[in-house]
């Protein structure tokens, strides 16, 4: 059975954001907006479906494939079913998190306009790799 693009949306009642999670057929990413609004405030990448680029190349207005230079997973992801993807959203729902089958994939926290993939191996223009440390203060309830 062939997994469909995955495109998932989601709004926190406190905060009024919205997540959106977009698997293209080629990069997927996830986006936090602006409260109430479609425009994006900060972004998250979570994987390639295409083989990572030697070097950085992107069309504008396409969301960017991540290269080699900033990941080590250099193959193509098998997308995952929108039924084994959870979001975790912060209590005041300014940070949301991505697991899929469990495990932590990405996540965009207040105030920073790039996230934290587990699938990066460097910080740059695409992200940072992912701050355990920052996760556990933002999103483990005490």
């Amino acid at each position: 059975m062939e997994t469909k693009d995955l495109f998932l949306s989601e709004q926190h009642p406190t905060s009024r954001r919205w997540v959106v999670v977009e698997d293209d057929g080629t990069v997927a990413w996830m986006y936090l907006t602006e409260p109430d609004l479609e425009k994006p405030a900060a972004d998250c990448w979570l994987y390639n479906r295409v083989h990572a680029p030697t070097t950085f190349n992107s069309s504008r207005g396409e969301p960017p494939v991540v290269p080699a230079t900033h990941t080590d997973v250099v193959v193509p992801f098998v997308p995952p079913s929108a039924e084994s993807v959870t979001l975790k959203w912060s209590l005041d729902g300014e940070s949301v998190a991505i697991f899929i089958h469990t495990e932590l994939v990405g996540f965009i926290a207040a105030n920073q306009r790039r996230g934290f993939s587990k699938n990066l191996f460097m910080s740059g223009p695409f992200g940072s790799p992912i701050d355990r440390a920052l996760y556990e203060q933002l999103f483990v309830e005490r």
